[in-house]
């Protein structure tokens, strides 16, 4: 009668699959209400449900999960969130999150731990949404590698000052920077003012473009689509210019998996998926079918993402994510969290808005490992 229902992950999202059909049985009671066997007649013979087959491998994930515990116990965090994806299917071959919860003591756990963070936290990104600025300029010919940008770390729109994080170290900024030094700096100025020459209506359709503010249709329940706003219905070139350094907007750490899979994998936008495929009760296998991938990157446009995202490894501030003996490309993400604080009107009443507070940040990197085969793209979040 319901009871026996998926409620949460791929048990809810393909409960239809993995449920299949109760039977049905008549029989008549004795004066107390026992059932009388030999009385018993099969009206529908009970239909067992298919097993599926997961795209997760089960040592990856455990290297994974280690991975995340350790994680979130080093850096004191709230929350840590990993994922490892086939970039050229868009398979996932591992998904953790920290605190998680004991299968074995399911009735007494807090119900909010049943959400996968991966897919249904919204957040603002930071820095690794510079990548998507840069690809997006580069693939409609606004700019080219070539081009510099003037960072004086103090590029000021609509009365708000937009500065960079290495403000300290250099007040006056870094002066002229290619595409390749705002990556390899993370620049905030210097990638405000790509999304700037590349226009508030371009920027917002490459991040839509890009699968932000849609689902992935992944095959897990509870997935948010996240928010980007269109520049004419928020404030205008303030909004292009922080969206272009991961401000402003949100999204999950799958999208961003997604995103970046398009970089490794030539430019191609895949479908994120956890099913494999199935086998019904009568030993039938099926293959799940994705849906073909949308080219959303000139294959060019893609290839210098590779060489600019290995550039940022090797030679900027996240070469502590590189590797002996191996390539790798990718983004280093530090955004600040906007949180409720309370403040007082005019006329003295109290009132609570949320606004950047100091301290309270997302740190992640994306990328992928090796860059040359570009076969598998890595996140780690810590929240």
């Amino acid at each position: 009668e319901g009871t026996y229902v998926g409620r949460f992950g791929v048990e809810q999202k393909q409960n239809g699959l993995l449920a299949g059909a109760p039977g049905q049985v008549t029989a008549q009671e004795d004066v107390i209400g026992r059932r009388i066997a030999e009385s018993a007649t099969v009206l529908t013979e009970p239909v067992d449900g298919a097993d599926l087959r997961l795209t997760i491998d089960a040592g990856v994930q455990h290297l994974l999960e280690e991975a995340i515990h350790d994680t979130y116990r080093t850096n004191n965090a709230r929350g840590a969130t990993g994922l490892i994806m086939d970039a050229e299917t868009g398979a996932i071959l591992a998904m953790a999150s920290y605190p998680s919860y004991d299968a074995n003591d399911f009735a007494t756990t807090d119900a909010e731990r049943f959400s996968n963070p991966a897919v249904s936290r919204q957040y603002e990104p930071g820095s690794v949404m510079k990548a998507f600025t840069i690809a997006a300029a580069l693939d409609a010919g606004a700019i080219t590698t070539r081009d510099t940008f003037d960072d004086d770390n103090n590029l000021v729109l609509r009365g708000v000052r937009i500065q960079n994080a290495d403000r300290a170290d250099f007040p006056y900024g870094h002066g002229r920077l290619t595409p390749a030094d705002v990556l390899a700096l993370s620049n905030n100025v210097g990638a405000a003012k790509v999304g700037l020459e590349l226009g508030g209506q371009e920027l917002y359709d490459a991040f839509r473009r890009f699968g932000f503010g849609s689902v992935t249709g992944i095959e897990l329940a509870g997935e948010e689509p996240g928010l980007v706003w269109h520049p004419d219905e928020a404030s205008g070139e303030l909004t292009t210019a922080q969206n272009a350094f991961g401000q402003g907007l949100s999204l999950t750490a799958l999208q961003l998996v997604a995103g970046y899979a398009s970089f490794a994998n030539g430019g191609t936008l895949v479908t994120p998926h956890v099913i494999q495929g199935w086998t019904d009760p009568d030993g039938t296998y099926h293959e799940a079918k994705q849906p073909p991938g949308e080219r959303i990157l000139r294959p060019e446009t893609a290839e210098t993402m590779v060489e600019l995202l290995t550039n940022a490894i090797d030679d900027g501030i996240a070469n502590g994510a590189s590797i002996p003996g191996y390539t790798v490309a990718g983004k280093t993400g530090t955004a600040q969290i906007a949180g409720p604080v309370e403040t007082k009107t005019d006329d003295g009443e109290t009132g609570t808005r949320f606004q950047y507070i100091p301290g309270w940040v997302d740190s992640s990197f994306v990328g992928f490992l090796p860059a040359g085969d570009r076969k598998l793209v890595t996140l780690v979040l810590i929240h």
